[in-house]
């Protein structure tokens, strides 16, 4: 396995350092082969907190752009099943789902690069708009519906175009209904109080101040777009110095190292191209790692990988208008899901 021996030494180094344990959850966010937090993290974290015991502290590495909030809400309370003080550790990007998971820990120990973000979701459900352009693969595509694009909406007719009494405001609403179903409106509202109540929750299991709970969910919800990035400064400035922490010097070597392994080993910073995998073979069976979940197990790792398992086959694709066909790419995906790392037989 890429890398093995230098991951267990570097999450070795950071046990000692901390005196407790490393739980490490790379969700890769390499092109076309994007993981997300979803519910099936939760019986692969069991697996790896079973095998700790109750110990006082659990640092989680994570590297993540978001996903399900249910599910992040679901880890912190697993993680704090297993300990007494929970930390999280940030090497670079720790978004949306993510940035909720760190608002439960006890402390957030953050590199110098270390990126949250804004926790408000975007929503996909049937009721949603359909995306420009034709049907692919015979399938209408639907518009994901982003909490602050809708609010956005609502501001830019009170602020910009100076609708404030209720009549107006009521077209302004009824003409967003007419383009966006009443139930995608509705999924969006009960999405946005949902992750503010779960934030709320997660603050306060460790933080007793109401106004500085408070002035964080303020601070959360006023951001200007879900690609806007906190920096470790802001955040520190924020979120308060005493919760927020650099990571210690003597680890932050170590910590970024960490992540680099898995930068590698999930090829993170490599666009996927199945032209450049099959190289000069006209058929292959290829298995792309795609996220990492991980702890000390002894002297060894006890992993376990989201891995996709693919076909891949260059093909001669008839186009009209076209005298002679083209070179295509067909894929056929054989298996996918968790599994223990090396692949032995099973997906958890």
């Amino acid at each position: 396995m890429a890398n093995e021996a230098d991951r267990l030494q570097l999450i070795s180094r950071v046990e000692e350092a901390r005196g407790g344990r490393v739980l490490s959850l790379v969700l890769g966010d390499r092109q076309r082969h994007e993981t997300r937090f979803a519910g099936d993290l939760l019986p692969v974290m069991y697996e790896h907190l079973s095998g700790f015991g109750h110990v006082q502290e659990i640092a989680l590495f994570l590297y993540t752009t978001g996903g399900d909030t249910l599910a992040a809400w679901g880890m912190v309370n697993l993680i704090r099943e297993y300990c007494d003080r929970f930390t999280a550790i940030v090497p670079f990007r720790c978004l949306s789902a993510g940035t909720l998971v760190v608002l439960g820990a006890d402390q957030i120990l953050l590199a110098p690069g270390a990126q949250l973000g804004p926790i408000d979701p975007s929503v996909s459900s049937p009721h949603n708009p359909p995306a420009p352009g034709p049907p692919q693969q015979g399938r209408v595509s639907l518009l994901p519906v982003s909490v602050e694009d809708l609010v956005g909406f609502l501001h830019l007719a009170q602020n910009e175009a100076g609708i404030s009494s209720e009549e107006p405001m009521a077209k302004v609403f009824a003409s967003l209904a007419d383009k966006v179903h009443p139930l995608a409106l509705g999924a969006v509202y009960r999405a946005r109080e949902q992750v503010a109540s779960l934030a709320r929750s997660l603050l306060k299991s460790h933080i007793d101040d109401e106004t500085r709970v408070q002035r964080i969910l303020d601070h959360l919800a006023k951001l200007p777009s879900h690609r806007y990035s906190i920096s470790r400064k802001e955040a520190r400035d924020v979120f308060g110095d005493d919760w927020v922490v650099p990571i210690p010097e003597e680890l932050e070597r170590e910590v970024w190292d960490l992540y680099r392994a898995y930068q590698d080993w999930l090829e993170l910073m490599t666009p996927y191209s199945p032209e450049a995998v099959l190289g000069g073979d006209q058929s292959k069976t290829v298995t792309f790692p795609r996220a990492a979940f991980e702890s000390r197990d002894g002297n060894k790792l006890r992993s376990h990988v989201f891995r996709t398992i693919k076909e891949l086959t260059r093909v001669q694709v008839a186009q009209p208008g076209v005298s002679s066909p083209v070179m295509g790419m067909q894929e056929r995906t054989i298996a996918e899901g968790w599994t223990t790392w090396p692949e032995a037989g099973g997906v958890v």
